[in-house]
């Protein structure tokens, strides 16, 4: 009996330390994305400014594409992280008025202007 409870305890810390190491590197992932989603956020503000985006002015989401492609290389989930990541941060957010229209707050505009990468 003793000898059957140690084998299951002992297949239960094994099992806990590979879910350990798993949700460790998970978290480092996350962690590293949240870094690159940050970093990709201000250069999409950059190239937004730079483009002529304005505070409280709208921006079509087309054009928004065209920037981020053309001046910083975003594509597919990289563009959606960062659209992500700035809108959470209030750097970005949606137009109440228009759909697929987004407008630049002025967070943003600041962090924009005053973020050296």
């Amino acid at each position: 009996m003793r000898r059957a409870s140690q084998t299951v305890l002992g297949v239960g810390v094994r099992e806990r330390a590979a879910g350990s190491r798993k949700a460790a590197s998970l978290r480092k992932q996350s962690t590293y994305n949240a870094r690159v989603d940050r970093l990709d956020a201000i250069r999409l503000l950059k190239a937004l400014v730079a483009a002529g985006a304005k505070p409280r002015a709208p921006m079509a989401s087309a054009w928004i594409d065209e920037i981020a492609v053309r001046d910083v290389s975003l594509h597919g989930t990289q563009l959606a992280s960062a659209l992500a990541y700035a809108e959470g941060q209030r750097w970005l957010a949606d137009s109440r008025t228009r759909k697929d229209w987004i407008y630049l707050t002025r967070t943003g505009e600041i962090v924009a202007k005053g973020s050296v990468i």
